[in-house]
């Protein structure tokens, strides 16, 4: 498309001349209507129409092969044809790997101990990992159930003496190796009485199969939780060996 063809027929007549003898009447230009015809303002494109704000990314979509008509860069809230969830995770949602499936209970290990007033001694034998599925896994959690719960119905969410240390930290999938600079408030919890903490998650490594699912050789998360606050009555210490949960996903609906 041209902007600002001409919009119709112009005068042949305008400006001409006649020579006896020389032929049909040729047409010199007339610069005030060569001057119209060349860019009529009326046809040229709009500023408005150029990019509509209405059609801004619904933060829920992103995909390859739609146009970024946001502001056209890495914070737009669109996911364009140019961005990556890697180099643009503002705007572009990486899927998680196909291998994040499952809860085996038989296959996780934990050591991680400490004690309070208020709900007596820790054992942390079992752990557990999982995330906020809310915002494209921004949250990394790690559960750990002392060894004298009744863990199927502990994960069911329906063990009235649940004793479980929850502990998160605020890191995108591709960060959650690595140490917690910054310890979120946990929680221990024993039959419904909760005990604040702040225990810090430090992730080693990743174990298993991660890619493709395998229920013998499931994701698991190696580290080290500490209590970050001296002044913590629990004082929680230990390694955990946490397998992947899907039954301990989280999802956050907004009111």
């Amino acid at each position: 498309m041209t902007t600002g063809a001409t919009t119709g027929p112009t005068s042949t007549t305008t400006g001409a001349t006649e020579t006896a003898g020389s032929g049909p009447a040729t047409t010199a230009p007339d610069p005030t209507t060569e001057a119209s015809t060349t860019r009529d303002p009326s046809t040229t494109s709009d500023p408005s129409t150029t990019r509509d704000p209405s059609t801004t990314r619904d933060p829920s979509s992103s995909g390859p092969g739609v146009p970024d008509v946001g502001v056209g860069f890495c914070g737009d809230l669109w996911c364009a044809p140019d961005e990556a969830c890697r180099s643009c995770p503002e705007d572009c949602t990486c899927p998680l790997p196909a291998g994040l499936v499952g809860c085996p209970l038989e296959v996780t290990t934990s050591s991680v101990t400490g004690a309070t007033d208020k709900n007596g001694p820790f054992n942390g034998v079992h752990a557990f990992f999982a995330y906020d599925a809310s915002f494209g896994a921004d949250t990394l959690f790690v559960y750990v159930y002392d060894a004298g719960v009744d863990l199927p119905a502990s994960i069911a969410g329906e063990d009235p003496a649940l004793h479980r240390l929850s502990v998160y930290t605020h890191r995108s999938y591709d960060d959650w190796i690595g140490d917690d600079d910054d310890p979120s408030p946990s929680d221990l919890v024993k039959g419904g009485a909760y005990v604040s903490v702040h225990a810090r998650i430090d992730v080693d490594a990743k174990l298993g199969s991660w890619d493709v699912p395998d229920p013998d050789d499931p994701p698991r998360l190696t580290g080290w939780i500490h209590d970050a606050d001296p002044d913590d009555e629990a004082q929680l210490d230990g390694p955990f060996d946490a397998v992947f949960c899907d039954a301990l996903v989280v999802w956050v609906i907004p009111e």
